[in-house]
């Protein structure tokens, strides 16, 4: 019977290491072995931090007194962390500045998406599912003291 060696571990985690592969698994015989490495394979990219929407300039984001919460990216939209669960924000609730009103998902990740200011919701855009490209308006939110 084949056992996998400290040996065989080294070379493997090399071999990983200088063909940059994410993973390999061996089996021989009854044993086997999967070595993850941390970088990330050629051609794939790593992975880019999308800074949180924030108020661009008033031309761009307000529509006449409401702050227009954006996309940071394409993506589809979600309104709540699970499909069963409510809303995080609905029209009529009142936000806090930073508070995740949605969920953006690109590349299977789930991005939070939250909100510029303080006030309250007057309009989600987006249905639940919907695809949303970078840069889209989501919600409308008045601003506290307006």
């Amino acid at each position: 019977m084949e056992r996998i060696g400290t040996e065989d571990i080294e070379w493997l985690v090399a071999l990983a290491a200088r063909e940059d592969l994410a993973e390999i698994e061996v089996t021989a015989g009854e044993s086997g072995v999967l070595v993850r490495t941390t970088s990330t394979p050629a051609g794939a990219g790593a992975p880019v931090a999308v800074p949180p929407p924030s108020v661009a300039e008033p031309a761009e984001c307000l529509i006449g007194s409401l702050v227009a919460v954006r996309a940071p990216m394409a993506g589809v939209f979600y309104r709540g962390p699970s499909p069963d669960a409510p809303p995080f924000a609905d029209v009529g609730d009142d936000v806090q500045i930073g508070e995740t009103v949605a969920l953006i998902e690109a590349m299977k990740l789930y991005n939070d998406i939250p909100t510029p200011c303080s006030g309250r919701v007057e309009r989600v855009l987006p249905a639940d599912g919907d695809h949303v490209d970078a840069d889209q308006e989501l919600l409308w939110i008045r601003p506290v003291g307006e």
